[in-house]
């Protein structure tokens, strides 16, 4: 730092830094914040289609085990039982769901790095 710089060009150089570190992070981390953005939304459709279909299937082996139950094969209306537990939604579909909630907090968090904000008066 020389003594015939004035403030207003420190500030205005340090701004200038900070910017274009801000774009250089930008145009390399954007790939793999699109990435993240495009595997949340397909994950988010196929869990809601597989949450459907496993509503379905929950139901077929509820009815499935309430028969075996009837019939007296236990064994069987445990195994069906239990099948039907992991398709309701407290089974397979809640770890879908809890997965992509990681993945959504995971690219939150990613964006944050990228896009960092420097105000002009704090130093580094």
């Amino acid at each position: 730092m020389t003594d015939n710089t004035t403030p207003t060009t420190l500030h205005f150089e340090m701004e200038q830094v900070t910017y274009r570190r801000s774009i250089v992070r930008t145009v390399l981390l954007w790939p793999i914040s699109f990435l993240f953005a495009t595997t949340i939304a397909f994950l988010e459709f196929v869990s809601a289609l597989a949450t459907g279909l496993s509503f379905f299937l929950m139901g077929f082996a509820l009815l499935g085990a309430l028969i075996a139950w009837a019939k007296g094969e236990n064994e069987i209306a445990i195994g069906s039982f239990v099948a039907a537990f992991l398709l309701s939604p407290m089974g397979l579909p809640a770890l879908a769901r809890a997965v992509v909630e990681l993945l959504i907090r995971v690219k939150i968090n990613f964006d944050e790095l990228m896009f960092v904000k420097v105000l002009p008066n704090q130093h580094q």
